[in-house]
């Protein structure tokens, strides 16, 4: 698969001018080493695994460049970057996982300031993978690193399109596209590891990457998450388990995990802040809201965490089939619930032909008023706002084909939920649309002034 859709960390990249101090971040298998190696064509690549013993790693960075520089045979980390920075350094010497090198030898960071202070014109580039670790290293005042980086690129994901566009040169459908999305978001690597399977059908990779042994992706993130939490993992497992299943206010996570509340706060505030693995969603019209309900950020966690984690017992137990036979039997609705968040980064890129440019998009629920506590809730897919303009949108999300009857009375459906809405009420201008995989008589639809729009615009 060919470097893709990295036009903006390379035009930043572009810009730089040398000495670099440069920090990349990212998750797993975002395509950090790529950036780097693509970009710094002159760069000598470290790895630093956790496993190895200090003087192990650095006999294997020798001889993995043995036949394009002479590398010292030392045993410290300390003495194997001084010669790097004395005597190559009008090259790029990038580090990647700095992170691992607490497990190795932690005093390092140390030497490594004291390096950097006294080798002002050295290039180094540094990676990491685990968000929260690589935090406390670069940007925590009392890290001897601290200060020591210019710049930090937090590397995401692909966006939707691009997924799109690369599901389109392996041949899948548009409507595969999304199904992969859903899953494995915008990590590139799994899309790589599709061309290493030979792109087989969507339901066979999920069934060959997640289930059936070695079930490659389904040990890699619970190794990951392992990694990522450390020794309080169970506890992170719980709190992302109950928000994987739908219970994602603080109550429903107290109930699910039978810890109080106030006990919870510490772990949420780390998923959010730290790891950046969980997001806390309020009404797209009430920002200041202090309640609201906890969403897992990655496609590919929730994917794991919905179908895999909760019956990991059943992998133990060696019944790969029969939890494949949940998978398939509930996949399709596991899609529909990502295919919302879909909806949302299109309309939002820009590219679309909204009548207006939201400010703000999001999901939007809250009581009506009158109505009986049982049934006193409604809730709107995505509504987009625009402050000043005072434009308003109001959309519906069907991960199904729908005829035009179907698509008409959610339209009106969502009219009666939209005046329960408090937002510029009596002062706004209203929208109204409908995101569908198929909708026959779109084009009429539009004529009556909605914004329908189905797989065939989105990508």
């Amino acid at each position: 698969m060919e470097f893709k859709n990295r036009e903006k960390e390379l035009d930043f990249l572009g810009r730089l001018k040398r000495p670099v101090r440069l920090v990349v971040v990212g998750r797993r298998r975002v395509g950090k080493t790529t950036l780097v190696d693509h970009f710094f064509k002159d760069a000598i690549t470290l790895f630093m695994p956790a496993e190895k013993t200090e003087n192990e790693i650095i006999a294997g960075w020798v001889e993995e460049n043995r036949t394009r520089l002479y590398l010292p045979v030392v045993s410290t980390f300390n003495d194997f970057f001084e010669y790097l920075f004395e005597k190559e350094m009008d090259k790029v010497i990038f580090i990647d996982e700095l992170q691992n090198v607490l497990k190795v030898n932690k005093s390092f960071l140390y030497d490594l300031q004291k390096l950097l202070d006294r080798y002002k014109d050295a290039n180094l580039v540094v990676s990491g993978s685990y968000i929260s670790v690589m935090k406390k290293i670069i940007e925590d005042y009392k890290s001897p690193l601290y200060g020591r980086f210019d710049f930090t690129i937090k590397l995401r994901e692909f966006e939707f399109r691009t997924v799109a566009e690369i599901c389109n040169e392996f041949n899948y459908s548009k409507e595969d596209a999304v199904r992969f999305y859903s899953v494995f978001g915008g990590v590139p690597k799994y899309y790589e590891a599709l061309e290493r399977l030979g792109l087989p059908g969507f339901m066979k990779s999920m069934e060959s990457m997640f289930v059936l042994y070695p079930r490659p992706l389904g040990e890699e993130i619970r190794t990951m998450l392992r990694e990522e939490f450390g020794k309080e993992y169970k506890m992170f497992f719980s709190i992302l388990s109950s928000i994987s299943v739908g219970k994602n206010t603080l109550k429903e996570i107290s109930d699910y995990t039978n810890k109080k509340q106030t006990g919870l706060t510490k772990y949420t505030s780390l998923l959010k802040d730290d790891f950046e693995l969980i997001t806390r969603e309020v009404p797209i019209t009430e920002l200041g809201k202090k309640r609201g309900h906890y969403r897992i950020t990655s496609n590919v966690f929730q994917f794991w965490l919905y179908f895999i984690w909760k019956n990991y017992s059943m992998l133990e137990r060696n019944e790969d089939e029969a939890l494949w036979e949940k998978v398939s039997k509930d996949i399709e609705g596991y899609v529909g619930t990502r295919f919302e968040d879909i909806v949302k980064e299109v309309l939002t890129s820009g590219d679309t032909t909204l009548p207006f440019k939201p400010e703000r998009m999001g999901r939007q629920w809250g009581r009506i008023p009158g109505k009986p506590a049982s049934s006193n809730q409604y809730e709107i897919d995505l509504v987009g706002l625009n402050e000043h303009t005072g434009d308003i949108l109001f959309c519906e999300c069907k991960w199904k084909d729908l005829s035009i009857k179907d698509a008409r009375e959610i339209i009106e459906e969502l009219k009666e939920k939209a005046e329960y809405v408090q937002w510029k009420n009596g002062r706004r201008r209203e929208y109204f649309g409908i995101v569908a995989r198929k909708i026959d008589g779109k084009d009429k639809l539009r004529e009556k002034g909605f914004i329908v729009l189905d797989i065939s615009d989105l990508c």
